[in-house]
C-alpha cells in the first residue's frame, strides 16, 4: 500500500536526517547480550518491590528540605523495613527482587550510616534468596548538606539561561549537577564501587536521565565550543553565522528551531548518553555481569533532548517509566498504554521497569516485556502499598498473575516479539 506522507512527517524525517548527519556518537553497545546475563535473570525474571530512600533523605523530603533528625518512630519502621519479617512478607507476595537505596545526594558524611545499612540489608536480602538492586544518584544534589561536605561542587551546578540553578521540581532545595563535569564524575566513581564491592548489588539504577541535559555553567559552554569546533568546517560554523567558536555560548529558546539549536540538541543528547556510557563501563570494570538501568521515562512519539533511547538504552540493559498505567479514556476514546515503551524497551534489549499495581498492566508486561513483570509494591517504614506515595494496599486479585509468572517462565523466557509494528484506528 502506498500513502502519501503528511507534512509534519516530512518536517520529522527532515529534522531525524539531521540528526543522523551529524552524528558523532560511536561507542560500541554496552548491553549485555541474553546469553551473557546472569542465570539468575533469565531462570526467574524480575518481581520487584520498592523502597530506595534512605532515612535521612525521608526526614528532609517530609520537612520540605529542612534538616532534621528522625524521630523514634522513623527509626522503628526503617528498621523492620530492613528486617527479615518484611522480606518474608514481601516473599509470600510473591518478590523475587528488591530496588534498595545506596546514595541519594547528601554527602558520603550525612549518608554514611544508610550506606552501611544498605550493605547489611543487601547481605539479608542474597541469604533470604532475594536479588538485589540500590539507587545510586539522582542526577541531583541536596545542596545545603552536600555543598558543607564538598564546597567545590557548587561548580557542578547546572545553570540554565538567565543563569539560575537547575532545580528539581517541587524540591527546591535540590539542585541538578552537570554529568559531564569531570570533578563530579570522578566524585561519583567511590559511589559506583561501594554498590558493587561492598553492596555487591546486581542492578546499579541511576535516576533522572529525563532531566536537563548541559546548561549555560562554564563546564557545558566550554564543552560546546569544543564539540562544533571539533565536528563542524569553517564553511558550515558560517551557515550557524559563528566566526569565532570562541565567543559561542548555548543558543536561547528563541532561537528554537535554528540551524545552532538544531546542533546543540544533538549536543545535549549525546552529553547525557556519554555520561551513561561511562557509567557503565567503569562499573562494568568492577564486575562484567552487573546490571545497569536508568530513568529516561517512557517512550513518547518521537525523541526529546536531551534523550535519545536509541543511543541511551545500549548502555545498560533496563530503564524506569514511571508514568500512567493502562486505561481507557471514554471521554477522548483513547487507550492509554504502555506497550510503546515496551516495543522499544524489546528492540534494545532491555527491561522495562513500570509499577504493575492491576491484572490489566501485569497482563501487558507479561506479554510485551523482557524478563520483567514489574514493580508490583512499595514498602516504606514496612507499609506495603501500591506505589510511592500512594495509601492504597495491593490488591489480592494480582496473585494468580504473580504466580502465572513465576510458575512459567519456560514459555515466556527466551520469546522474542514478531509483531514489529502496530496501528490502532478507529472507523
Amino acid at each position: 500500500m502506498k500513502r502519501n506522507m503528511s507534512g509534519r512527517c516530512k518536517v520529522v524525517l527532515v529534522f531525524l536526517s539531521f540528526f543522523c548527519l551529524l552524528q558523532t556518537v560511536s561507542a560500541k553497545p554496552l548491553t549485555l547480550p541474553l546469553d551473557k546475563r546472569p542465570e539468575w535473570l533469565r531462570r526467574g525474571g524480575i518481581v520487584m518491590a520498592g523502597s530506595w530512600e534512605p532515612l535521612p533523605f525521608r526526614v528532609m523530603r517530609d520537612s520540605n528540605g529542612k534538616i532534621t533528625v528522625p524521630t523514634e518512630s522513623q527509626i522503628k519502621n526503617y528498621r523492620y523495613e530492613h528486617s527479615r519479617q518484611m522480606l518474608a512478607e514481601l516473599k509470600a507476595l510473591g518478590v523475587n527482587f528488591i530496588m534498595s537505596h545506596c546514595y541519594k545526594g547528601m554527602g558520603l558524611k550525612t549518608e554514611k550510616a544508610s550506606m552501611a545499612e544498605a550493605a547489611e540489608f543487601s547481605r539479608l536480602c542474597h541469604e533470604e534468596g532475594f536479588r538485589i538492586g540500590v539507587y545510586n544518584y539522582s542526577g541531583s544534589f541536596l545542596w545545603e548538606p552536600f555543598f558543607k561536605e564538598v564546597p567545590q561542587a557548587k561548580d557542578w551546578v547546572l545553570l540554565l539561561e538567565g543563569g539560575s540553578c537547575a532545580t528539581y521540581p517541587r524540591a527546591k532545595y535540590r539542585y541538578y549537577w552537570n554529568r559531564n563535569h569531570p570533578d563530579a564524575q570522578a566524585f561519583y566513581k567511590p559511589i559506583i564501587k561501594f554498590a558493587v564491592e561492598e553492596i555487591k548489588a546486581d542492578l546499579l539504577h541511576f535516576d533522572n536521565y529525563h532531566y536537563h541535559g548541559p546548561g549555560f555553567d562554564d563546564n557545558s559552554i566550554e564543552r560546546f565550543r569544543n564539540y562544533l569546533q571539533d565536528n563542524f568546517s569553517a564553511a558550515q560554523l558560517s551557515k550557524m553565522n559563528i566566526d569565532d567558536v570562541s565567543n559561542v555560548r548555548p543558543p536561547s529558546t528563541s532561537a528554537k528551531g535554528t540551524l545552532l539549536h538544531r546542533v546543540w540538541l544533538k549536543f545535549v543528547t549525546e552529553s547525557m548518553t556519554q555520561s551513561y556510557y561511562q557509567i557503565s563501563r567503569y562499573a562494568r570494570s568492577l564486575r562484567s555481569d552487573i546490571l545497569i538501568e536508568n530513568n529516561p521515562v517512557g517512550v513518547r512519539d518521537k525523541i526529546y533532548a536531551p534523550i535519545d533511547r536509541g543511543r541511551m538504552l545500549a548502555g545498560g540493559e533496563a530503564f524506569w517509566h514511571e508514568g500512567h498505567g493502562v486505561s481507557y479514556d471514554k471521554n477522548k476514546n483513547r487507550l492509554r498504554c504502555n506497550i510503546r515503551t515496551y516495543k522499544v524497551a524489546r528492540k534494545m534489549n532491555n527491561m522495562a521497569f513500570l509499577y504493575t499495581t492491576t491484572p490489566l498492566e501485569m497482563a501487558e508486561s507479561m506479554a510485551f516485556n523482557l524478563d520483567c513483570l514489574g514493580c508490583i509494591c512499595w514498602f516504606e517504614y514496612g507499609k506495603i502499598v501500591v506505589k510511592p506515595g500512594s495509601d492504597k494496599p495491593i490488591s489480592s486479585e494480582l496473585a494468580p498473575f504473580i504466580r502465572f509468572f513465576k510458575d512459567r517462565t519456560d514459555i515466556l523466557r527466551f520469546t522474542e516479539v514478531i509483531a514489529d509494528t502496530a496501528i490502532l484506528r478507529n472507523f
